[in-house]
């Protein structure tokens, strides 16, 4: 799910990086906990597309948490992806390559047949 915030959400969100910043421009950073297995799932979907992303951990920075929050309301879900303006809450994996899709981050690709598909 794609949620606009208001600009003033990147005034107060902390910028904690927890790999180095990819060389695009776009800048995602992931927000979630070490334990959630949505949020493992992303990051290991970033890192095997080789996208390289800063991570907030929600255990950590508890007042980030709670920003987002307020700013999400009854939609709030974990993950948070943050792409250059774009919050994806709780994001499957295909509305995250869209999204990066979107940023030319990723390049857009064709599924692959499944034997049921091809006969």
């Amino acid at each position: 799910m794609t949620l606009a915030l208001p600009l003033e959400a990147d005034l107060f969100l902390p910028f904690v990086p927890d790999a180095p910043a990819a060389k695009s421009t776009v800048i995602v950073t992931v927000y979630g906990t070490v334990r959630c297995s949505h949020t493992r799932r992303i990051r290991h979907a970033l890192t095997q597309v080789g996208i390289r992303y800063h991570f907030v951990n929600f255990d950590l920075h508890r007042e980030t948490r709670r920003k987002l929050h307020l700013l999400a309301g009854d939609n709030f879900a974990t993950p948070v992806v943050h792409l250059d303006g774009d919050w994806l809450l709780a994001p499957s994996i295909a509305e995250l390559q869209s999204a990066l899709q979107r940023h030319g981050m990723v390049a857009a690709t064709k599924p692959k047949l499944t034997s049921r598909q091809a006969g």
